[in-house]
């Protein structure tokens, strides 16, 4: 938002010391940047005193222009321009708005000695005014434009999150009162004339607010007699720095009253209104294309608030108007409207249509009321002044809907200046400050009653805590004493499902070498389609009301379509490649009902992760490993599932409907990862289908996801044992297994057969010819015992006893 300093200048005295941007910062609002604006050099008030045709062009014509020091020759092309005008002249030397430097110049045979200039070429206006900028008559010839336009001005930028709690700050006049807090000075009151309108013997309007909840207060009144023309210099200029550009004096009007009071307003032409009934709701229809004033058709459904004239829309309440009901060049009667919506509805509604604007930016932070009745009395003494001719033709409408009610916050000075903690701020200090502020404050005995002002009984303030904060940033954040309080330090519960996620993290980035990707939470319908997510969670994904982008239009129902999107796009020159992602995925169930939905939405943390191999498999076991992305992705699941920390994990042949949550695995290259007989995840191949989808013909690719709240509930209680003082003995030994058969099952069997075996890895799998339909399968031992070295006549028992017992599940020792 953007302040000008003349402009709060109207309101209060702005001392020559006042630093505006330093003690704005600290007291009130961040403010991000100040610069001088309205500096028009080499450019003065000329006055046109002959005007003739253009020898060499029928669309141009010659002008002689005094500008106060001589006349100038002016070539001009407006259609407007006649003789006895005064107009802004750009002398030789002046640089325009858009960049460029009047310099005297030859125009088609006549020699131009500067510019006669428009609105819009002095950046005035939105460029819909052609035509050269008529000044009033009694204006001085050749007085520097700067000064015809009130001078120079500081203006202010203000980050609007620091003021988002503050309704009342996002006008010049909310802020013009921090400032006469800060400087002990008197407010100048907001309206010029005391606020009362004799309408009573007008006719009256019908207006009907048929969702209290949505509006509590509409003001409106008609005028006739008002034709838009152009603004005085004053009011476009105060426009242009507050960083919006001229439209009309009506329009104009309207959008000073939003940049002075921070209330919104809208002008109606109401000869376009059929009868005199306005209503504020909802329309009956599902949804109903409108154009607004943007000339944009928007498809706006049912749950958007409307402004109604007989169940026809004028304006998307709050939010901007529809074309068909604007101000135009015939416009003679208007009907103005002041009123105050509910945040939630204006934010819900400016969601449903994707529209934005300064109106529902100012409602969504919850207006005063009080706001909508004085705002229209501002309104109209500036159209009165500007439109002398203008008449009331109706009776000023105020329509409540909801009490305006009385916030008053019960407390102590004991509570309040405790809290504030600086035994420099006494009450009789705080009670200055607040009083100054506009609370009121009535002692009880030790109970303090402080009625809230309201401008800020918008929910800004409504609980002692707030009368704390008011304290201390008036009376200045720097100034309060710090002190170390004295209490007790206690660390913050662990969440469990974070460090469990971290420790996963760590182990597939710092043990397996896999990249990280943070990826968004939703994608494009075609990833949804390309990876065959149809049947389960999949058959009905969230969807984004309003998408950052068309790729942007579902929830994801899996990690896995993003992390190989990425992959098939960044990694075609690896050889090998891995990444990982432990994010949210959402889908919907059938279940209860939510907000009036048959469905309900959940969501869950999900570890994916993607490799891609080559299909070429050469060099040693481990270069096959790798380069095969299927095998490499189950060694990752194993360590990962047979992690000290966890029990009770297997990989198992998938069933129907694990193939079915997740279909982007090859349908015979795939183990399901279980839980106590439960389905927690996946690891396979990468579909065939998808593979093509991708263009990684001659790569293989593979994937693994899986619940990590699922995975987490596999976590024993960690016994910590001291690390034992004896070596470890290792002992290879080769089994020989049918073809087809698993290797798990042989791994599975070591590990669980002695308390000395304590380690099991997996050193090569062999298969040739003189091993028809069966493999080899060579396995390393780590055998150790806490309290000594173990001797060969220990583990040659054991030995002897795993290998009879191997046999009984049809593994066989390899001898040679």
């Amino acid at each position: 938002m953007y302040l000008s300093k003349n402009w709060l200048s109207r309101y209060v005295t702005i001392p020559a010391d006042f630093d505006l941007f330093t003690t704005l910062s600290l007291h009130t609002a961040e403010v991000e940047e100040a610069k001088t604006v309205g500096s028009f050099p080499h450019m003065v008030v000329g006055h046109v005193v002959k005007l003739s045709a253009h020898p060499n062009a029928d669309k141009l014509r010659v002008a002689e222009v005094d500008t106060g020091n001589g006349i100038r020759t002016i070539v001009c092309g407006a259609a407007n321009i006649a003789e006895g005008q005064k107009v802004p002249v750009a002398l030789p030397g002046a640089v325009m708005p858009a960049g460029f430097t009047i310099t005297e110049a030859e125009l088609r045979g006549v020699m131009s000695s500067g510019m006669i200039c428009s609105k819009d070429e002095l950046g005035l206006t939105d460029g819909r005014q052609p035509g050269i900028w008529e000044l009033p008559q009694d204006t001085k010839t050749g007085m520097p434009l700067e000064e015809f336009l009130g001078g120079s001005d500081l203006v202010l930028e203000i980050e609007n999150k620091s003021i988002t709690n503050r309704p009342d700050l996002f006008g010049h006049y909310g802020i013009a009162r921090e400032i006469a807090v800060l400087t002990k000075q008197d407010l100048a009151p907001y309206l010029q004339k005391e606020a009362r309108l004799e309408t009573d013997h007008l006719p009256a309007l019908d207006i009907t607010i048929e969702n209290p909840d949505a509006c509590s207060r509409y003001v409106a009144i008609v005028l006739e007699n008002i034709a838009p023309k152009a603004s005085p210099a004053w009011l476009v200029q105060s426009l242009a720095r507050a960083g919006i550009k001229s439209h009309n004096s009506i329009v104009d009007v309207t959008n000073y009253v939003m940049m002075d009071l921070g209330q919104p307003m809208h002008a109606f032409d109401y000869d376009r209104i059929d009868g005199n009934s306005i209503s504020v709701g909802y329309m009956e229809h599902e949804e109903m294309p409108m154009t607004t004033l943007d000339d944009i058709e928007r498809h706006v459904p049912k749950q958007v608030l409307l402004i109604k004239n007989k169940e026809k829309p004028l304006a998307l309440a709050g939010i901007m108007g529809l074309a068909h009901s604007a101000i135009s060049d015939k416009t003679t009667s208007i009907l103005l409207e002041s009123a105050t919506f509910n945040k939630s509805v204006i934010r819900k509604g400016e969601g449903l249509v994707n529209l934005r604007t300064d109106a529902s930016i100012r409602f969504e932070k919850n207006l005063a009321p009080e706001h909508a009745l004085l705002g229209m009395y501002k309104a109209l003494e500036l159209l009165m002044e500007i439109h002398p001719e203008a008449t009331l033709a109706s009776r000023l409408m105020d329509v409540q809907s909801q009490d305006q009610r009385e916030v008053i916050i019960h407390t102590s000075w004991e509570f309040l200046l405790r809290r504030v903690g600086d035994a420099n701020l006494t009450k009789a200090i705080a009670a200055d400050l607040l009083d100054r502020l506009g609370f009121v404050c009535t002692e009880e005995g030790e109970t303090l009653h402080v009625t809230v002002p309201f401008w800020r009984a918008t929910g800004d303030c409504s609980i002692p805590e707030d009368l704390v904060e008011e304290l201390c940033r008036i009376y200045g954040y720097n100034k309060l004493v710090s002190t170390v309080p004295n209490m007790p330090l206690r660390s913050a519960p662990e969440l469990k499902l974070r460090r469990f996620a971290r420790d996963l993290k760590e182990a597939l980035s710092g043990r397996h070498h896999l990249m990280e990707v943070n990826n968004y939470a939703f994608y494009a319908e075609q990833a949804h389609a390309d990876f065959l997510l149809k049947e389960g969670i999949h058959s009905d994904p969230i969807r984004v009301l309003n998408p950052l982008s068309a790729e942007a239009g579902i929830m994801r129902t899996s990690t896995i379509p993003l992390l190989g999107r990425g992959v098939a796009k960044f990694g075609r020159e690896y050889a090998t490649l891995g990444v990982f992602e432990i994010e949210k995925i959402y889908w919907k169930e059938n279940g209860r009902v939510y907000d009036d939905a048959a469905m309900h939405d959940f969501e869950d943390l999900y570890a994916g992760l993607f490799l891609l191999g080559s299909k070429e498999a050469a060099g040693t076991y481990k270069e096959q490993w790798e380069q095969h992305a299927f095998y490499h992705a189950k060694a990752i699941v194993e360590d990962v599932i047979h992690a000290g920390t966890l029990e009770g994990l297997t990989l198992e042949i998938p069933s129907t409907d694990d193939c079915a949550r997740y279909p982007w695995a090859h349908p015979k290259e795939a183990l399901a990862i279980r839980l106590k007989k439960k389905t927690i995840g996946l690891v396979g191949g990468l579909h065939p289908a998808i593979l093509a989808k991708l263009d990684l013909a001659g790569r293989t690719a593979a994937a693994a996801e899986w619940s990590v709240s699922g995975l987490m509930e596999a976590e024993k209680e960690q016994v910590l044992e001291p690390i034992s003082d004896f070596p470890v003995v290792t002992r290879d030994i080769s089994f020989v297994i049918e073809k087809t058969a698993h290797v798990d099952a042989v791994i599975t069997l070591c590990r669980e057969f002695d308390p000395l075996i304590t380690q099991v890895s997996m050193r090569d799998i062999f298969e040739g010819e003189n091993l028809p339909n069966q493999k080899s399968v060579t396995l390393m031992l780590e055998l150790a015992h806490p309290e000594r070295t173990l001797t060969d006549n220990e583990i040659s028992p054991v030995m002897d006893a795993l290998i009879e017992k191997a046999a009984t599940i049809g593994a066989t020792v390899r001898l040679a």
